[in-house]
């Protein structure tokens, strides 16, 4: 049974790509990025002006969550 995506996205679409979001410095945000995503891992990265990341994470055909 494959885990629970967490409750950070409450009413998430079949076949839609959760988005996390988070202000945290770029370097905190990767170094948790390394702590929790299994890697190798498709990982896209939006980098906006107000240093907010959008952080979708895709392991195969799942989508998976990471609550930071």
């Amino acid at each position: 049974v494959p885990d629970a995506v967490p409750d950070t996205v409450p009413d998430a679409t079949p076949g839609v790509t959760p988005h996390l979001i988070c202000t945290m410095r770029e370097e905190q945000f990767r170094a948790i990025l390394l702590d929790y995503v299994p890697m190798p891992a498709s990982m896209v990265l939006h980098l906006s002006d107000d240093a907010r990341r959008t952080l979708d994470v895709t392991t195969g055909d799942s989508v998976r969550c990471v609550k930071l």
